[in-house]
């Protein structure tokens, strides 16, 4: 499956997350891209060692989910979809998921760094990327002991991104409160 760009749409439909039976969301994307709803499976390489090679495949970065566009007073469509469960909400209310955090995990998706699905902290601080791939991703930055790591959030789900990201992609006050001069991060 080939990586999407984020592109904006005029349309008044909103970003929901979709809770779907495991190892069936490129499936279920797919299902629901042939009925013309919008969806994104955002993926993450992953390598699995056999005794004589090592296997490198995109697995879902969030497993068990899918994000989808549309019209939440006309679910029918997709809650029929085979292998979709539920739309995640609040109780039987379907919570949409802000357009920001949506297009940061376009951004982070594109971006040819590593990453992988980690539960999201309760505290952080907010940052924004101004340099390299992941240039206008804001997220949460945390320490990691090999290096810097930038959590974009799903709220929905509970979930993050972490993606390893270099000291000097960060710029300005917020980036000072986290990196001393020649020390590691």
């Amino acid at each position: 499956m080939t990586p999407k760009t984020y592109t904006p749409s005029p349309a008044v439909f909103a970003w929901y997350a979709l809770r779907v039976k495991a190892r069936s969301e490129i499936q279920v994307a797919a299902t629901l891209g042939a009925k013309g709803i919008e969806t994104y499976v955002p993926l993450c390489k992953t390598s699995k060692k056999w005794a004589d090679r090592v296997k490198v495949s995109q697995t879902p970065l969030f497993p068990g989910y899918v994000f989808s566009r549309f019209n939440v007073n006309n679910r029918l469509p997709i809650l029929v979809t085979p292998n979709v469960i539920q739309v995640l909400g609040i109780g039987k209310t379907p919570v949409s998921i802000p357009d920001s955090e949506i297009e940061n995990l376009f951004l982070v998706g594109a971006a040819d760094v590593p990453k992988s699905s980690v539960n999201m902290p309760d505290a952080g601080e907010k940052i924004f990327i101004r340099k390299g791939p992941l240039a206008g991703v804001e997220g949460i930055l945390i320490r990691a002991n090999r290096g810097s790591r930038l959590l974009v959030n799903v709220t929905i789900l509970r979930r993050a991104v972490a993606v390893e990201i270099e000291q000097s992609w960060v710029s300005g006050v917020i980036a000072d409160r986290h990196f001393e001069q020649g020390a590691a991060a």
